[in-house]
């Protein structure tokens, strides 16, 4: 084996730095592979609805309470009625659903009331597994915003032992 002299500290900084690049990208591939692993987890579920909607009209759309849950679709309702006056029910042909809206039809009696509807909506719900991946995922990208401190430190670390080393080479086998 050849021995350069003043390469001592060298193979040492370039062993932890190609380990701490090698940590770093298995860190980013868990870190993508436990949120898409999360998305599978997740449990569908169906809510009933039983609500009052403000103010509907036919340019801007009203959500139901479920529209803010995650991936909230199939909205399904059962009985709509005017709760502004008289109770009276509203059919279908007075207004459109869109994902987790209601959107009045225009020219609609209806318009700009407030309307009482009963029905149903699905969305994707966390599951046991879903949040232990999403705490281990985050816990993973906790890690990797500490990679660029820790390379400076093990980079400060292999320059402290490389003056150690020089200083006892130059004072031949004196310790220091």
């Amino acid at each position: 084996m050849e021995n350069k002299k003043g390469a001592v500290g060298l193979n040492i900084l370039l062993s932890v730095l190609s380990s701490v690049f090698v940590i770093g990208i298995l860190l980013g591939l868990f870190a993508i592979t436990g949120s898409e692993m999360e998305e599978q987890l997740y449990i569908e579920t169906t809510d009933s609805l039983n609500e009052t909607l403000s103010g509907v009209n036919s340019t801007n759309a009203v959500a139901v309470s479920t529209n803010s849950l995650r991936d909230c679709s199939d909205l399904t309702l059962t009985a709509v009625h005017n709760s502004t006056e008289s109770g009276a029910l509203i059919t279908a042909g007075n207004y459109t659903i869109s994902g987790c809206t209601v959107l009045a039809t225009s020219g609609s009696p209806f318009e700009n009331e407030d309307w009482h509807i009963i029905g149903t909506a699905n969305y994707q719900a966390d599951s046991v597994g879903s949040l232990a991946v999403n705490d281990t995922t985050t816990a993973l990208t906790d890690v990797t915003n500490w990679l660029p401190i820790i390379i400076i430190i093990t980079a400060i670390v292999v320059l402290i032992i490389l003056v150690v080393m020089i200083m006892k080479a130059i004072r031949g086998t004196e310790t220091i």
